[in-house]
Protein backbone atom coordinates (compact mmCIF):
# COMPACT_ATOMS: atom_id res chain seq x y z
CA UNK A 1 0.00 0.00 0.00
CA UNK A 2 2.91 2.41 0.65
CA UNK A 3 3.56 2.00 -3.38
CA UNK A 4 0.57 2.60 -4.92
CA UNK A 5 -3.48 3.26 -3.84
CA UNK A 6 -5.15 0.60 -6.08
CA UNK A 7 -7.79 1.90 -8.35
CA UNK A 8 -10.74 0.25 -10.71
CA UNK A 9 -11.06 2.08 -13.67
CA UNK A 10 -14.53 1.10 -15.40
CA UNK A 11 -15.64 1.64 -12.41
CA UNK A 12 -18.71 4.01 -11.75
CA UNK A 13 -17.60 6.49 -8.34
CA UNK A 14 -20.24 6.80 -6.15
CA UNK A 15 -21.17 10.47 -5.19
CA UNK A 16 -19.38 11.13 -1.51
CA UNK A 17 -22.58 11.86 0.25
CA UNK A 18 -24.57 8.90 -0.90
CA UNK A 19 -21.78 7.06 0.48
CA UNK A 20 -22.08 8.47 3.70
CA UNK A 21 -25.65 8.15 3.51
CA UNK A 22 -25.47 4.20 3.25
CA UNK A 23 -22.88 3.94 5.76
CA UNK A 24 -25.58 5.89 8.06
CA UNK A 25 -28.26 3.02 7.28
CA UNK A 26 -26.06 -0.32 7.04
CA UNK A 27 -22.95 0.19 8.07
CA UNK A 28 -22.63 -1.51 11.73
CA UNK A 29 -22.32 -4.85 10.55
CA UNK A 30 -20.05 -7.40 11.56
CA UNK A 31 -17.59 -7.03 8.75
CA UNK A 32 -17.14 -10.84 8.49
CA UNK A 33 -21.01 -10.72 7.33
CA UNK A 34 -20.85 -7.27 5.24
CA UNK A 35 -21.25 -9.66 1.84
CA UNK A 36 -24.21 -11.48 2.50
CA UNK A 37 -25.84 -8.58 4.24
CA UNK A 38 -25.72 -5.90 1.54
CA UNK A 39 -26.59 -9.08 -0.56
CA UNK A 40 -29.87 -9.37 1.29
CA UNK A 41 -30.77 -5.83 1.56
CA UNK A 42 -30.83 -5.51 -1.78
CA UNK A 43 -34.03 -7.22 -2.49
CA UNK A 44 -35.08 -6.30 0.76
CA UNK A 45 -37.83 -3.73 1.56
CA UNK A 46 -37.51 -0.13 2.17
CA UNK A 47 -37.42 0.43 6.05
CA UNK A 48 -38.48 3.18 7.92
CA UNK A 49 -36.24 5.41 9.96
CA UNK A 50 -36.66 4.10 12.94
CA UNK A 51 -36.23 0.11 12.35
CA UNK A 52 -33.22 1.54 10.32
CA UNK A 53 -31.94 2.85 13.46
CA UNK A 54 -32.25 -0.10 15.53
CA UNK A 55 -30.58 -2.40 12.80
CA UNK A 56 -28.24 -0.06 12.84
CA UNK A 57 -27.18 0.36 16.78
CA UNK A 58 -28.19 -2.37 18.22
CA UNK A 59 -24.40 -3.86 17.68
CA UNK A 60 -22.14 -2.57 19.99
CA UNK A 61 -18.45 -2.82 19.10
CA UNK A 62 -18.95 -3.77 15.04
CA UNK A 63 -17.23 -1.91 12.41
CA UNK A 64 -18.01 0.96 11.18
CA UNK A 65 -16.58 0.40 7.65
CA UNK A 66 -16.99 -2.98 7.45
CA UNK A 67 -20.57 -2.88 4.68
CA UNK A 68 -18.52 0.30 3.69
CA UNK A 69 -15.74 -1.54 1.99
CA UNK A 70 -18.29 -3.83 -0.14
CA UNK A 71 -20.54 -1.03 -1.37
CA UNK A 72 -18.06 1.60 -1.93
CA UNK A 73 -15.92 0.85 -5.22
CA UNK A 74 -12.53 1.67 -4.93
CA UNK A 75 -12.28 5.06 -7.13
CA UNK A 76 -9.98 6.67 -8.85
CA UNK A 77 -8.24 9.65 -6.80
CA UNK A 78 -7.79 12.22 -8.84
CA UNK A 79 -7.89 9.99 -11.85
CA UNK A 80 -5.01 8.01 -11.34
CA UNK A 81 -3.53 5.89 -8.64
CA UNK A 82 -2.04 8.04 -6.15
CA UNK A 83 1.05 7.00 -3.31
CA UNK A 84 -0.10 7.43 0.29
CA UNK A 85 1.69 10.66 0.28
CA UNK A 86 -0.05 12.48 -2.18
CA UNK A 87 -3.63 11.15 -0.41
CA UNK A 88 -2.43 12.34 2.37
CA UNK A 89 -0.67 15.80 1.21
CA UNK A 90 -4.14 16.14 -0.89
CA UNK A 91 -6.25 16.29 2.51
CA UNK A 92 -3.97 17.95 4.06
CA UNK A 93 -4.99 21.14 1.86
CA UNK A 94 -7.26 23.58 2.88
CA UNK A 95 -9.58 26.12 1.02
CA UNK A 96 -10.88 26.00 -2.38
CA UNK A 97 -14.75 26.22 -1.50
CA UNK A 98 -17.34 22.86 -1.54
CA UNK A 99 -15.67 21.37 -4.92
CA UNK A 100 -12.56 21.42 -3.32
CA UNK A 101 -14.29 19.97 -0.02
CA UNK A 102 -15.88 17.54 -2.24
CA UNK A 103 -13.11 16.28 -3.78
CA UNK A 104 -10.85 15.58 -0.48
CA UNK A 105 -14.20 14.14 0.78
CA UNK A 106 -14.20 11.67 -2.42
CA UNK A 107 -10.18 10.57 -1.54
CA UNK A 108 -11.57 10.49 2.26
CA UNK A 109 -13.54 7.57 1.62
CA UNK A 110 -11.35 5.87 -1.02
CA UNK A 111 -8.75 6.03 1.88
CA UNK A 112 -11.27 4.78 4.18
CA UNK A 113 -12.33 1.81 2.17
CA UNK A 114 -8.54 0.89 1.60
CA UNK A 115 -7.46 0.81 4.65
CA UNK A 116 -10.91 -1.30 6.01
CA UNK A 117 -9.66 -4.08 2.99
CA UNK A 118 -6.53 -3.65 4.48
CA UNK A 119 -7.71 -4.11 8.16
CA UNK A 120 -9.26 -6.44 7.85
CA UNK A 121 -7.42 -9.67 9.57
CA UNK A 122 -7.90 -11.53 5.94
CA UNK A 123 -6.66 -8.29 4.02
CA UNK A 124 -3.21 -7.70 2.84
CA UNK A 125 -2.95 -5.93 5.67
CA UNK A 126 -0.33 -2.51 6.30
CA UNK A 127 3.32 -2.19 6.89
CA UNK A 128 4.00 -0.52 10.24
CA UNK A 129 5.38 2.50 8.35
CA UNK A 130 2.38 2.75 7.09
CA UNK A 131 0.15 2.72 10.23
CA UNK A 132 2.53 4.74 12.18
CA UNK A 133 2.62 8.15 9.25
CA UNK A 134 -1.81 7.00 9.31
CA UNK A 135 -2.05 7.80 12.51
CA UNK A 136 0.40 10.89 12.86
CA UNK A 137 -0.71 12.90 9.72
CA UNK A 138 -4.85 11.84 10.13
CA UNK A 139 -5.23 13.92 13.58
CA UNK A 140 -3.73 16.97 12.25
CA UNK A 141 -5.99 16.55 9.18
CA UNK A 142 -8.93 16.06 10.95
CA UNK A 143 -8.35 19.21 13.45
CA UNK A 144 -8.04 21.05 10.29
CA UNK A 145 -11.99 19.63 9.29
CA UNK A 146 -13.33 20.03 12.88
CA UNK A 147 -16.69 22.01 12.57
CA UNK A 148 -16.13 22.05 8.36
CA UNK A 149 -16.90 19.50 5.59
CA UNK A 150 -19.28 16.68 7.12
CA UNK A 151 -18.34 13.92 5.21
CA UNK A 152 -15.17 14.62 5.10
CA UNK A 153 -14.48 14.77 8.50
CA UNK A 154 -16.10 11.33 9.46
CA UNK A 155 -14.26 9.94 6.84
CA UNK A 156 -11.23 10.72 8.30
CA UNK A 157 -12.27 9.65 11.63
CA UNK A 158 -13.80 6.58 10.77
CA UNK A 159 -10.35 5.55 9.41
CA UNK A 160 -8.51 6.59 12.81
CA UNK A 161 -11.04 4.16 14.01
CA UNK A 162 -9.93 1.49 11.92
CA UNK A 163 -6.43 2.23 12.83
CA UNK A 164 -7.38 1.35 16.42
CA UNK A 165 -4.08 3.36 17.33
CA UNK A 166 -4.49 4.78 21.21
CA UNK A 167 -2.28 8.04 20.55
CA UNK A 168 -4.89 9.41 18.44
CA UNK A 169 -7.32 9.17 21.42
CA UNK A 170 -6.91 12.99 22.12
CA UNK A 171 -8.33 14.11 18.53
CA UNK A 172 -11.27 12.16 19.29
CA UNK A 173 -11.65 14.33 22.52
CA UNK A 174 -11.32 17.52 20.92
CA UNK A 175 -14.80 16.11 18.59
CA UNK A 176 -16.13 15.33 21.50
CA UNK A 177 -15.58 18.51 23.25
CA UNK A 178 -16.31 20.57 20.27
CA UNK A 179 -19.48 22.49 19.81
CA UNK A 180 -20.98 21.32 16.95
CA UNK A 181 -23.17 17.87 16.80
CA UNK A 182 -21.62 17.01 13.55
CA UNK A 183 -17.73 16.80 14.95
CA UNK A 184 -19.97 14.34 17.82
CA UNK A 185 -21.07 12.15 14.94
CA UNK A 186 -17.55 12.03 13.27
CA UNK A 187 -16.05 11.29 16.15
CA UNK A 188 -18.43 8.58 17.81
CA UNK A 189 -19.00 7.11 14.25
CA UNK A 190 -15.15 6.53 14.45
CA UNK A 191 -15.32 5.44 17.90
CA UNK A 192 -17.88 2.60 16.72
CA UNK A 193 -15.47 1.22 14.38
CA UNK A 194 -12.58 1.00 16.83
CA UNK A 195 -10.40 -1.85 16.16
CA UNK A 196 -8.47 -1.75 19.13
CA UNK A 197 -8.89 -2.09 22.68
CA UNK A 198 -11.93 -0.87 23.60
CA UNK A 199 -10.43 0.10 27.03
CA UNK A 200 -7.89 2.39 25.51
CA UNK A 201 -11.65 4.35 25.12
CA UNK A 202 -12.24 4.59 28.81
CA UNK A 203 -11.10 7.75 29.43
CA UNK A 204 -13.60 9.08 27.01
CA UNK A 205 -16.22 8.06 29.02
CA UNK A 206 -17.07 11.34 30.27
CA UNK A 207 -17.35 13.14 26.79
CA UNK A 208 -19.48 10.34 25.59
CA UNK A 209 -21.87 10.88 28.37
CA UNK A 210 -22.01 14.39 27.43
CA UNK A 211 -23.03 13.54 24.01
CA UNK A 212 -25.52 10.96 25.47
CA UNK A 213 -26.89 13.62 27.63
CA UNK A 214 -26.69 16.31 24.64
CA UNK A 215 -27.37 15.11 21.47
CA UNK A 216 -30.41 15.47 19.51
CA UNK A 217 -33.36 13.92 18.96
CA UNK A 218 -35.44 12.24 16.71
CA UNK A 219 -39.07 14.02 16.67
CA UNK A 220 -42.53 12.79 16.62
CA UNK A 221 -42.84 13.27 13.23
CA UNK A 222 -41.32 10.65 10.89
CA UNK A 223 -40.42 13.28 7.85
CA UNK A 224 -38.40 15.36 10.08
CA UNK A 225 -36.12 12.47 10.81
CA UNK A 226 -32.32 13.20 10.36
CA UNK A 227 -28.93 10.79 10.07
CA UNK A 228 -27.71 12.97 12.90
CA UNK A 229 -30.89 11.58 15.26
CA UNK A 230 -29.13 8.19 15.41
CA UNK A 231 -26.33 9.80 16.99
CA UNK A 232 -27.53 8.79 20.48
CA UNK A 233 -28.06 4.83 20.11
CA UNK A 234 -24.31 5.27 18.38
CA UNK A 235 -22.79 6.94 21.39
CA UNK A 236 -24.77 4.18 23.68
CA UNK A 237 -23.32 1.25 21.56
CA UNK A 238 -19.76 2.77 21.89
CA UNK A 239 -20.40 3.21 26.10
CA UNK A 240 -21.63 -0.54 26.25
CA UNK A 241 -18.12 -1.39 25.26
CA UNK A 242 -15.70 1.11 26.10
CA UNK A 243 -16.96 2.18 29.87
CA UNK A 244 -16.32 0.51 32.85
CA UNK A 245 -19.04 -1.95 33.30
CA UNK A 246 -19.15 -1.15 36.74
CA UNK A 247 -20.22 2.29 36.14
CA UNK A 248 -22.71 3.30 37.80
CA UNK A 249 -22.79 6.61 36.40
CA UNK A 250 -22.76 5.24 32.98
CA UNK A 251 -25.57 2.59 33.70
CA UNK A 252 -28.13 5.02 35.30
CA UNK A 253 -27.79 7.25 32.06
CA UNK A 254 -28.70 4.25 29.89
CA UNK A 255 -31.12 3.00 32.31
CA UNK A 256 -33.09 6.28 32.24
CA UNK A 257 -33.58 5.80 28.38
CA UNK A 258 -35.34 2.79 29.12
CA UNK A 259 -38.05 4.55 30.79
CA UNK A 260 -39.14 6.30 27.85
CA UNK A 261 -40.28 3.08 25.52
CA UNK A 262 -42.95 4.77 23.18
CA UNK A 263 -42.97 7.30 19.99
CA UNK A 264 -39.92 8.89 18.69
CA UNK A 265 -37.91 7.37 21.69
CA UNK A 266 -39.12 3.68 21.70
CA UNK A 267 -35.79 2.84 19.46
CA UNK A 268 -33.46 4.42 21.98
CA UNK A 269 -34.77 2.95 24.43
CA UNK A 270 -34.53 -0.78 23.19
CA UNK A 271 -30.64 0.32 21.89
CA UNK A 272 -30.72 1.40 25.64
CA UNK A 273 -31.50 -1.96 27.20
CA UNK A 274 -29.06 -3.73 24.97
CA UNK A 275 -26.59 -1.95 25.39
CA UNK A 276 -27.31 -2.36 29.62
CA UNK A 277 -27.66 -5.89 28.37
CA UNK A 278 -23.84 -5.98 27.59
CA UNK A 279 -22.80 -4.13 30.28
CA UNK A 280 -24.07 -7.18 32.81
CA UNK A 281 -26.85 -5.12 33.80
CA UNK A 282 -29.88 -7.19 34.52
CA UNK A 283 -32.31 -4.17 33.49
CA UNK A 284 -31.54 -4.80 30.00
CA UNK A 285 -31.94 -8.61 29.30
CA UNK A 286 -35.95 -8.13 29.05
CA UNK A 287 -35.12 -5.91 26.01
CA UNK A 288 -32.50 -8.40 24.47
CA UNK A 289 -35.20 -11.15 24.87
CA UNK A 290 -38.17 -9.45 23.62
CA UNK A 291 -35.93 -8.55 20.81
CA UNK A 292 -35.54 -12.54 20.21
CA UNK A 293 -38.77 -13.15 20.29
CA UNK A 294 -40.43 -13.18 16.99
CA UNK A 295 -44.27 -13.34 18.27
CA UNK A 296 -43.74 -9.94 20.76
CA UNK A 297 -42.07 -8.73 17.79
CA UNK A 298 -44.98 -9.64 15.37
CA UNK A 299 -47.27 -7.76 17.29
CA UNK A 300 -45.67 -4.34 17.43
CA UNK A 301 -46.31 -1.34 15.46
CA UNK A 302 -43.33 -0.78 12.23
CA UNK A 303 -42.58 2.66 13.93
CA UNK A 304 -44.57 3.69 16.75
CA UNK A 305 -44.75 7.20 15.74
CA UNK A 306 -47.18 6.23 12.80
CA UNK A 307 -50.64 5.70 13.99
CA UNK A 308 -52.64 2.80 12.53
CA UNK A 309 -49.40 1.93 11.05
CA UNK A 310 -48.32 -1.75 9.97
CA UNK A 311 -46.82 -4.09 12.35
CA UNK A 312 -43.03 -5.36 11.71
CA UNK A 313 -42.75 -7.45 8.35
CA UNK A 314 -41.00 -11.11 8.64
CA UNK A 315 -38.38 -9.14 6.86
CA UNK A 316 -37.87 -6.47 9.29
CA UNK A 317 -37.98 -9.47 12.13
CA UNK A 318 -34.97 -10.82 11.17
CA UNK A 319 -33.23 -8.00 10.84
CA UNK A 320 -33.39 -7.86 14.32
CA UNK A 321 -32.99 -10.89 15.52
CA UNK A 322 -30.00 -11.52 14.17
CA UNK A 323 -29.04 -8.10 14.79
CA UNK A 324 -29.81 -8.46 18.45
CA UNK A 325 -27.72 -12.28 18.34
CA UNK A 326 -24.66 -10.07 17.07
CA UNK A 327 -24.83 -7.95 20.18
CA UNK A 328 -25.03 -11.37 22.50
CA UNK A 329 -22.30 -12.18 20.80
CA UNK A 330 -19.80 -9.03 19.45
CA UNK A 331 -16.52 -9.05 17.25
CA UNK A 332 -13.59 -8.41 19.28
CA UNK A 333 -10.71 -6.80 17.68
CA UNK A 334 -8.23 -8.11 20.18
CA UNK A 335 -9.23 -11.48 19.59
CA UNK A 336 -9.88 -11.19 15.50
CA UNK A 337 -12.83 -13.11 16.46
CA UNK A 338 -15.95 -12.87 18.49
CA UNK A 339 -16.85 -12.90 22.16
CA UNK A 340 -19.82 -13.57 24.40
CA UNK A 341 -21.12 -9.97 25.65
CA UNK A 342 -24.25 -10.97 27.21
CA UNK A 343 -24.30 -13.80 29.22
CA UNK A 344 -27.72 -14.32 31.01
CA UNK A 345 -28.54 -18.10 30.95
CA UNK A 346 -32.38 -17.12 29.99
CA UNK A 347 -30.87 -15.54 26.31
CA UNK A 348 -28.82 -18.36 25.73
CA UNK A 349 -31.33 -20.82 26.33
CA UNK A 350 -33.48 -18.37 24.11
CA UNK A 351 -30.87 -18.63 21.32
CA UNK A 352 -30.98 -22.46 21.09
CA UNK A 353 -34.57 -22.74 21.02
CA UNK A 354 -34.05 -20.72 17.93
CA UNK A 355 -31.07 -22.34 16.66
CA UNK A 356 -33.31 -25.72 16.76
CA UNK A 357 -36.89 -24.16 15.48
CA UNK A 358 -36.77 -20.97 14.22
CA UNK A 359 -38.46 -20.80 10.57
CA UNK A 360 -36.22 -18.33 9.13
CA UNK A 361 -33.02 -20.09 7.88
CA UNK A 362 -30.80 -16.60 8.42
CA UNK A 363 -31.77 -16.21 12.12
CA UNK A 364 -31.84 -19.81 12.66
CA UNK A 365 -27.74 -19.77 11.05
CA UNK A 366 -26.85 -16.79 12.92
CA UNK A 367 -27.97 -18.47 16.34
CA UNK A 368 -26.19 -21.49 15.70
CA UNK A 369 -22.92 -19.43 15.10
CA UNK A 370 -23.55 -17.77 18.19
CA UNK A 371 -23.74 -21.17 20.12
CA UNK A 372 -20.39 -21.94 18.26
CA UNK A 373 -18.75 -18.46 19.32
CA UNK A 374 -19.73 -19.39 23.17
CA UNK A 375 -18.27 -22.82 22.84
CA UNK A 376 -15.19 -22.05 21.23
CA UNK A 377 -14.56 -18.95 23.83
CA UNK A 378 -15.39 -21.87 26.63
CA UNK A 379 -11.86 -23.52 28.35
CA UNK A 380 -11.71 -26.82 27.23
CA UNK A 381 -13.46 -29.19 29.30
CA UNK A 382 -15.33 -26.47 31.33
CA UNK A 383 -18.33 -28.28 30.74
CA UNK A 384 -20.61 -24.83 30.75
CA UNK A 385 -23.65 -24.73 28.95
CA UNK A 386 -25.10 -21.65 30.69
CA UNK A 387 -23.96 -18.15 29.18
Amino acid sequence: MSAELPRTDDAAEPDPVEVIGREDREAYALYEQATARQSAAVGAPSIGFGRQMLQLVLIPALIVGGVLAVWLVVVSLGGKAQSLGNVLETLSKTGGGAPADQERARTALSLLSIIEEASDPAGPGLSQEDQHRLASELPKIARLNRGGHEELSRAVMGTLGLLGDPSTIEVFREFLQSDDPNDWFAAVSGLHGWRGDMTALRPLTPELLKVLRSAPRPTENPREDRPIDSLVPITMSVLAVAADPADVTVREALAKELGAASGASRDIAWNAGTALAVMGDARGIPVVMSLLDRQWLSQQPYDSRVPEGRLIDAASQRKIMTSTINVVVGFDPRLEGFAVRVESPAVWALIEKLAKDDPDSAVRAAAKAALDAREAQQPAGSGETGG
